[in-house]
């Protein structure tokens, strides 16, 4: 009777087993849905463009918006695509005039291009016309803005400024008169000294007021100081 009680109680330990819940499966989780940004679209970035010519005692530097050089203007060396690349970074076309040396251009034998103001005085270009060492481009400026482009001195200075130059630079400056009587003052400023058997020789940059007490009405380079010519 003991092995039956056994059997039946390992019977009912079976059955208890069998009748046990099984263990409900879990639904697999859904895929959570990710929104997709899109991407941002992204900032051109502006093309550079000329925005101010610095006229120097030894160069003029045409720089873009963000102050880097794009073109320089070495008046004693100057490059030979020096007018086209003006003309480009200008936007505009110049004018020129041919001028040989005479009565009444005693000072200057070349080409003059000049785009809205600024221009370029282009010497030594003719075989009857030799190198005498002086700088083969002289350029001037009788505006603020040429073509959009703002001309000035390295400090700023500008057509149209105060001028009072005999005040404000009493040792870099003169007066002087034209030949029809009016007074003009002329500065030299930004001074690059230069080997001179002549004492102080420099190139600068110049501002002029015609007439003299008024205000400036060019700004030119180079200035040549002291060279004694």
């Amino acid at each position: 009777m003991k092995h039956a009680r056994v059997v039946v109680v390992l019977v009912s330990i079976a059955l208890l087993a069998g009748c046990a819940t099984a263990p409900q499966a879990q639904p697999a989780p859904s895929a959570t849905a990710t929104a997709t940004m899109p991407s941002p679209t992204p900032t051109p970035t502006p093309e550079p463009e000329a925005t101010t010519i610095v006229v120097g005692g030894r160069s003029a530097i045409i720089t873009d918006q963000h102050g880097a050089v794009m073109f320089e203007v070495v008046y004693s060396a100057p490059d030979p695509a020096t007018i086209e690349t003006i003309t480009a970074l200008l936007g505009v076309d110049p004018t020129y005039e041919e001028l040989r040396r005479g009565a009444a251009t005693d000072a200057f034998a070349g080409t003059v291009y000049t785009w809205d103001g600024f221009s370029i005085a282009w010497s030594g270009r003719w075989e009857d016309e030799p190198g005498s060492g002086r700088p083969r481009l002289f350029v001037s400026a009788n505006t603020a803005s040429a073509s959009g482009v703002a001309v000035q001195t390295p400090d700023g200075l500008a057509v149209g400024q105060e001028g009072d130059l005999l005040a404000r630079f009493p040792d870099s400056s003169r007066a002087d008169q034209l030949s029809d009587g009016t007074m003009f003052a002329q500065a030299w400023l930004n001074c690059i000294p230069i080997p001179s058997d002549f004492p102080n020789a420099a190139d600068c940059a110049g501002i002029a007021t015609n007439p003299a007490d008024g205000p400036i009405t060019s700004i030119f380079a180079p200035y040549e100081l002291n060279h004694g010519l």
